[in-house]
């Protein structure tokens, strides 16, 4: 019988801690908004914001062309990583941003990478699901739009 106990006492002790893994892919998200201004004024804004939001050095902008009208970047989404004394592990997840400006128009585009989202029943709000990464994407669209429908105040 006490075989039986601690047996069953094992094995709810590994299931409690079991680690799930998740791939999660998601298609890119894309909104148009509309904005005031010539091509030029919006990139110079469109760049502006980028400045401001990649807080993280991880976050850069990686392209840029006043020309074309565009400004590409790598965004930090979830910074995932830890360290302990047996391993690094970088679980860092990223987007793609790009944002397109023409005479009175803007388009940004978030394109996350694929990953695992590594879940476990101890920690259950660890885990970086496909939800979470779609709602950084999206308040990083809405604030977008804010700020590219905010009068700047010219020095």
């Amino acid at each position: 019988m006490k075989k039986i106990i601690t047996l069953f006492l094992i094995s709810l002790t590994i299931y409690s801690c079991g680690v799930t893994k998740t791939p999660v892919s998601i298609e890119p998200i894309s909104r148009d908004v509309p904005a005031a201004g010539s091509s030029a004024d919006l990139y110079v804004k469109a760049n502006n914001w980028m400045v401001e939001n990649f807080r993280d050095a991880k976050s850069v902008i990686q392209f840029s062309d006043k020309e074309a009208g565009i400004v590409t970047g790598k965004y930090l989404m979830y910074d995932g990583s830890y360290s302990s004394a047996y391993q690094i592990v970088d679980g860092a997840i990223f987007a793609i941003v790009k944002i397109q400006v023409k005479d009175g128009a803007t388009r940004i585009t978030i394109s996350p990478d694929n990953y695992t989202a590594v879940g476990s029943s101890l920690a259950p709000d660890y885990e970086f699901t496909e939800a979470k990464a779609r709602k950084v994407a999206l308040d990083l669209i809405d604030s977008f739009e804010s700020y590219m429908n905010t009068e700047v105040d010219d020095f």
